[in-house]
C-alpha cells in the first residue's frame, strides 16, 4: 500500500526577527482514499492450533486412537466451508493423538481472502466446527473447547484443547472381554482368556479391574485417585466429583489433603457451618466429594485454571500424591455433540458428575449431569436428563433442561417456567432432515397440563400461558429447542419500527413484517389497512397484499405522509390476515401515527465569529418552515464556554416570530475587556423543545459562535509567544515551518497544539481528513486538492467533497472534514496553508 499523505505548504511573512527565506514544507499526516482497490499477496499469519485426544468410546473404557486421518470442516464466519486434514500420531509421550493447524492470512484493505484458509480480521469473527470424521467415521466434540472459536489479528496463534470421540470398539483378540490395548498396558496375555484371574492384591479380577478403570496388577487396598482431569465451567461454580478407589476403606475415611492450589480461581468446601476456601494443607473426605461439597469457583479472565494437587490417604498406607487438572469449558449448548456426548463420554477424561442424584444448589450457574433425576439450584442451571431420569427440577432461575435419551422415556419437568427463562432442549432428537416441526413433535394438553411428544419419548412441561400454548410459538421464542434439520412453519408478525410519520419534511413512518420459521417459501401475506388516516389520501397508498420473497426474513412498509392533510394527528392501523403457507405470529397488529404539519424551527451560525478588540459581533440565524402564517413563540437555550455578562451580552431566552415572519437574527455582542487566555471561547444556541408541542426542532445540535480577542497575524502571534524573551520550540524543533503549522491550524506550541493539523479518520468504512481552519487568522489562505498519483498531483487531479463532522469529532465553523469523491482508485488529499503577504 502506498504511503499516505496530507500536505501543508506555508509561506512565511517577513519579520525583523525572521532570518529564514520563504519555503514550503510537507506534513505527512495520512489520508487514504476510500474504496481503494489494490491487488496484493496475502499476508500469512500464525495458525490457530487445536490439539487433543481422539478416543474410541464404544467400550466400557475409552481408549486413545493414534492411527488414522482426520477430515475437519470449519464453517467460516462468512459461511464458506474450509476443509482441513490431520494425521493421528502419539503426541506428547502418548498423552494426545492429534494436532490441527488452522491456516490464516491477514484480512485488510486490498487483500483478497483465500477460500482455503480462515482470514484474520481486525475485528473478532466467530467460526464453527461444522463436522469432523476419522477415516470416514463421524467424530463428536468432547471439549473442553467449544464448537465455535473466535479469531482476530489480536488473537493470533491461539491454542485450544479439543478432544474427539469416535464410536469405535477396540480389538479383543482372545474374546475375553478385555481389549488388547488394556491387556498390553498391564502386561496381560492378549491371546489367553484371563479375565477371571487376579493379578494384584485384594481379590479383584482382571475383568472387575477393567470395568472399574483400575490397574489389575496393583494393591487394591491402597487408595488411588482415578480422576486426572475434570471439566470446570466458566459460568459459575462446579462440583468436583473425584473418582477414588480403595477396596477396604469407607468414603468417610478416605482423606484428601490439598498440596497445591490452581492458580486460576479457588476451591471451596461447603459444610454445615458455611463455606471454607481451601488453602494448602486443608483436608476433606471422599464422603464430602460424593455429597457435592467440593466446589471450584473460576476467576474472571482465566483461560487455564491449572491443577489441584492432592494427597489421598486411608490411614493405613502412606499418602498417595496426585494432580487433578482443571479444564475450563464454556458450553455451546446449541450443538448436539456438546449436549449429549459430554454426558455419554464423561469417563473419557472429563468426569463432570457420576453416581447417584446430585443437588448442585450452590452454583451461580450449575451443570448437574447425573444418571438419575437432576435437581437444579437457586440460580441458572443446566440439567442433563438421561435415560434414567423420570423427572427434573431446575429451581429458581433460567434453567436449561437438556434431553439426552430418546428411547421411549417419559420425562416430567416439575417446575418448567417460560416466565423464568427456562428452556427445554430437544435438539438431540434424531429426525430426518427437512421434516416439518409438527410432523416430528406435538403438543397436547390434559387437565391443563401440557406434554410435548416425539418419536423417542415425551416431556411433560406442566401448565402454560394460553398465549404460549403453541409449539411453533415456543420454538420461535427459544423456549423449546429442536434439531437444526426440523423445518419450522412460517409465522408472520408485524411491528411499527418507526411509529411516527411527520408531514414536515415529510418523514416516513415504518411497519416491518417479519417472517420466522421456514425461510424457503415465497409468501403472499394479506394486509388490512384501517385507521383515521385515509389510505391513499393522507399517505401513499399501501396495497392489501405483501410478497415476502424466498430467503427473506423481513420486509418494510413505509408510511409516506402527504404534506397537506389537516391539523390533527391521524393513525394508520395495519393488521395481518390469515393466508396460505404461513401462520400468524404473536403480534398481528401495529399502528403508525401521522403528526400534522407544524412549524419546524432551525438555528445556525450566521456570523460565526465575534471579535473583542474590534467590537465586531457574531450572530445566529433562527428560521422556520412548515407553518409560517401564524405567530410563534420559540424558546432558546444558550451555553458554551464563554460566560454570560462577562464575555458577551446575555442572549434572549425566547423570541416571537410574527405571522408571516420566517427568520430572525440573534446577535452575540462581545464585552470590552473580555480576555481569552486559551485563545477562544464558544457561545452556543439551541432551540428548546416546545412543552405545548407548538413547533418541532429542526436541528439536532446547537449552533456555535466563536469569541476571540482579535484578528491575528503570524508575526503578532509569534511576538506574544516570545514576550518573555524565550524562543518557543515548534512541534518539529525550532524552525519557522513547524511554528507556522501550529499557527495556521489553530494550536499552541507549548500545549500539544497539533490537534487541528490535517489528520486521517476512519468513519463508516471511509477515510476522511480532519483539519482546523481558524476564522480569526487574517493572513492565512487554505487550499484543498485531491489527486490519485503522488508523483504527478496536477495531472491526476480528483474531486473531493466536504462532509459532516463524524460523531464524536469537534464541530464549528473552523473545523472541516474532506474526503475524495472518486471510487475504485487509490488517492490522496492535500490541505495547504499559505501565508498571505502583508
Amino acid at each position: 500500500m502506498k504511503p499516505l499523505l496530507t500536505t501543508c505548504d506555508t509561506l512565511l511573512a517577513p519579520a525583523a526577527f525572521r532570518r529564514r527565506t520563504l519555503r514550503a514544507f510537507a506534513v505527512r499526516a495520512a489520508c487514504l482514499l476510500t474504496a481503494c482497490t489494490l491487488r496484493a499477496a496475502q499476508i500469512s499469519e500464525p495458525a490457530t492450533v487445536f490439539y487433543g485426544q481422539v478416543m474410541a468410546t464404544a467400550d466400557v473404557q475409552p481408549h486413545l486412537i493414534t492411527e488414522g486421518r482426520l477430515t475437519w470442516v470449519i464453517r467460516r464466519a462468512d459461511g464458506v466451508d474450509v476443509t482441513l486434514t490431520a494425521s493421528l500420531f502419539a503426541y506428547n509421550n502418548g498423552l494426545y493423538s492429534y494436532r490441527l493447524d488452522v491456516p490464516h492470512a491477514a484480512m485488510g484493505l486490498g487483500l483478497v481472502t483465500d477460500p482455503a484458509n480462515v482470514p484474520l480480521s481486525v475485528y473478532e469473527q466467530t467460526h464453527r466446527h461444522q463436522s469432523v470424521t476419522l477415516d470416514g467415521e463421524p467424530a463428536v466434540l468432547l471439549g473442553p473447547a467449544g464448537t465455535v472459536f473466535t479469531t482476530a489479528q489480536l488473537l493470533r496463534a491461539a491454542t485450544y484443547r479439543l478432544d474427539l470421540g469416535v464410536d469405535r470398539r477396540a480389538v479383543d483378540s482372545d474374546g475375553d472381554g478385555l481389549p488388547d490395548w488394556w491387556e498390553e498396558r498391564y502386561g496381560l496375555d492378549i491371546q489367553a482368556d484371563d479375565a477371571g484371574q487376579c493379578f494384584g492384591t485384594g481379590g479383584v479380577t482382571a475383568a472387575e479391574a477393567y470395568l472399574q478403570g483400575l490397574d489389575p496388577t496393583a494393591d487394591h487396598t491402597v487408595p488411588v485417585l482415578k480422576t486426572r482431569e475434570t471439566v470446570v465451567y466458566a459460568g459459575g461454580c462446579t462440583a468436583l466429583l473425584l473418582d477414588a478407589a480403595d477396596l477396604d476403606t469407607a468414603p468417610s475415611n478416605l482423606l484428601y489433603t490439598v498440596t497445591a492450589l490452581p492458580y486460576g480461581g479457588s476451591c471451596v468446601l461447603e459444610a454445615d457451618g458455611g463455606q471454607q476456601t481451601l488453602a494448602v494443607g486443608a483436608t476433606f473426605t471422599q464422603a464430602d466429594v460424593l455429597q457435592a461439597r467440593l466446589l471450584y469457583a473460576p476467576a474472571p479472565e482465566v483461560s487455564d485454571p491449572g491443577v489441584l494437587g492432592l494427597a489421598l490417604c486411608d490411614g493405613q498406607h502412606a499418602p498417595a500424591e496426585s494432580e487433578l487438572r482443571l479444564l475450563l469449558y464454556e458450553p455451546a449448548l446449541n450443538e448436539q455433540s456438546l449436549r449429549s456426548d459430554l454426558y455419554q463420554y464423561a469417563n473419557a477424561g472429563f468426569v463432570v458428575a457420576e453416581g447417584d442424584d446430585v443437588n448442585v444448589s450452590h452454583s451461580g450457574l450449575a451443570y448437574a449431569l447425573a444418571g438419575a433425576d437432576p435437581i437444579g439450584g437457586h440460580a441458572d442451571d443446566v440439567l442433563y436428563c438421561s435415560a434414567g431420569a423420570q423427572c427434573a427440577a431446575g429451581g429458581p432461575g433460567a434453567d436449561r433442561f437438556v434431553v439426552t435419551a430418546f428411547d421411549g422415556n417419559a420425562l416430567e419437568l416439575t417446575d418448567f417456567s417460560v416466565a423464568e427463562g427456562d428452556v427445554l432442549d430437544l435438539s438431540g432428537v434424531p429426525v430426518v432432515d427437512g421434516i416439518p416441526l409438527l410432523s416430528a413433535f406435538s403438543l397436547a394438553v390434559s387437565d391443563g397440563a401440557y406434554t410435548i411428544a416425539y418419536a423417542g419419548g415425551t416431556v411433560a412441561v406442566g401448565a402454560l400461558d394460553p398465549a404460549l400454548a403453541d409449539l411453533s410459538e415456543l420454538v420461535c421464542l427459544g423456549c423449546v429447542r429442536v434439531p437444526d434439520g426440523v423445518v419450522l412453519e412460517a409465522r408472520v408478525s408485524v411491528s411499527a419500527t418507526v411509529p411516527l410519520a411527520y408531514r414536515n419534511g415529510p418523514v416516513n413512518g415504518r411497519f416491518t413484517i417479519t417472517r420466522s420459521g421456514n425461510p424457503d417459501a415465497q409468501l403472499v401475506v394479506g394486509l388490512l389497512v384501517t385507521g383515521s388516516a385515509m389510505n391513499g389520501g393522507d399517505y401513499a397508498y399501501i396495497p392489501d397484499t405483501l410478497t415476502i420473497p424466498s430467503g427473506v426474513s423481513s420486509i418494510v412498509i413505509d408510511v409516506s405522509p402527504y404534506v397537506v392533510g389537516g391539523t390533527l394527528e391521524k393513525v394508520v392501523a395495519l393488521s395481518l390476515q390469515s393466508g396460505t403457507g404461513y401462520r400468524l405470529g404473536a403480534v398481528t397488529q401495529a399502528s403508525v401515527t401521522i403528526v400534522p404539519l407544524k412549524p419546524c424551527v432551525y438555528v445556525d451560525a450566521f456570523e460565526p465569529l465575534a471579535v473583542v478588540e474590534s467590537g465586531e459581533p457574531g450572530s445566529f440565524i433562527l428560521w422556520r418552515d412548515g407553518v409560517t402564517d401564524t405567530s410563534l413563540i420559540v424558546k432558546l437555550v444558550s451555553g458554551g464556554t464563554a460566560v454570560k455578562n462577562v464575555d458577551y451580552v446575555t442572549l434572549v431566552s425566547a423570541l416571537t416570530l410574527s405571522a408571516g415572519e420566517s427568520e430572525r437574527l440573534v446577535t452575540v455582542t462581545p464585552l470590552a475587556g473580555a480576555t481569552f487566555p486559551d485563545g477562544a471561547k464558544k457561545v452556543t444556541l439551541d432551540v428548546a423543545p416546545s412543552t405545548a408541542g407548538s413547533y418541532l426542532r429542526g436541528t439536532a445540535l446547537p449552533a456555535e459562535v466563536t469569541l476571540v480577542q482579535r484578528y491575528d497575524t503570524f508575526s503578532a502571534w509569534l511576538a506574544r509567544l516570545t514576550e518573555d524573551g524565550t524562543q518557543p520550540a515548534g512541534l518539529g524543533g525550532e524552525n519557522d515551518e513547524s511554528l507556522f503549522r501550529v499557527y495556521a491550524f489553530g494550536g499552541y506550541p507549548d500545549e500539544g497544539g497539533d490537534e487541528g493539523v490535517p489528520r486521517p479518520l476512519l468513519r463508516d468504512g471511509q477515510l476522511v481528513v480532519k483539519v482546523r481552519q481558524p476564522l480569526w487568522l487574517s493572513d492565512v489562505a487554505y487550499t484543498v486538492s485531491g489527486f490519485t498519483d503522488l508523483s504527478a498531483p496536477a495531472a491526476s487531479a480528483a474531486d473531493w467533497v466536504e462532509v459532516e463532522a463524524p460523531e464524536g469529532e469537534p464541530r464549528g465553523a473552523e473545523w472541516h472534514y474532506y474526503r475524495l469523491n472518486v471510487t475504485g482508485r487509490q488517492g490522496f488529499i492535500s490541505v495547504k496553508a499559505r501565508a498571505l503577504q502583508p
